[in-house]
């Protein structure tokens, strides 16, 4: 990442932890911001703006539990910031250890798991192998920058939905949105 990059981030930021898992703040109250007791940051949420006429209008952004697998906070910072351009309010943690994501599985339903491929102490197939035997059939969407096609492959057999490389994160939230409706489908499916 360039300085300027990571000035830029730093000031957009500023309010948030760059080391501590942050979690967006959906409730209907309005407070501008919020520390945790854990020491976690609370993120406002923005309002989306669609602009499906001439005017500007505001949607309501879509409510989103997104559990992050990845050992970057500037990198899951990004992940958020597209998902919010993409009309989702994302409420979301970062794990980057088995232990972790285990705790977070066991403590909240997510409505989508994004996942790094590779980090220094977990990966992907590690993770889609931990949510599926925890019973999760939440979307699983790889966000990584390092994926090669064979291993891609690999992950997609294994139960991943997608894959998507970090330098093209345009395709993120449609995959979302396609994921999102398919989920509903199968669980739609499933209660027949």
């Amino acid at each position: 990442m360039s300085l300027r990059s990571a000035r830029w981030l730093q000031r957009a930021f500023s309010k948030s932890p760059t080391s501590a898992n942050c979690v967006s703040d959906l409730s209907p109250s309005p407070r501008p911001f919020e520390w945790s007791a854990s020491g976690a940051g609370r993120l406002p949420v923005a309002p989306a703006i669609s602009p499906a006429s001439n005017q500007q209008t505001v949607d309501t952004p879509k409510a989103l539990r997104l559990l992050v697998v990845e050992d970057s906070p500037d990198d899951t910072l990004f992940l958020v910031r597209e998902l919010r351009r993409g009309g989702y309010a994302p409420s979301w943690e970062r794990v980057d250890t088995a232990a972790a994501m285990s705790e977070a599985l066991d403590r909240q339903n997510w409505d989508l798991v994004v996942a790094d491929f590779s980090m220094p102490q977990f990966n992907a197939l590690s993770a889609l192998e931990l949510l599926r035997a925890k019973g999760g059939d939440q979307p699983f969407i790889i966000v990584s920058g390092t994926i090669g096609d064979e291993l891609a492959v690999k992950a997609m057999k294994n139960g991943a939905q997608d894959y998507i490389l970090k330098g093209n994160l345009s395709r993120l939230v449609p995959a979302v949105d396609r994921e999102l409706r398919e989920a509903i489908e199968r669980r739609e499916r499933k209660a027949r």
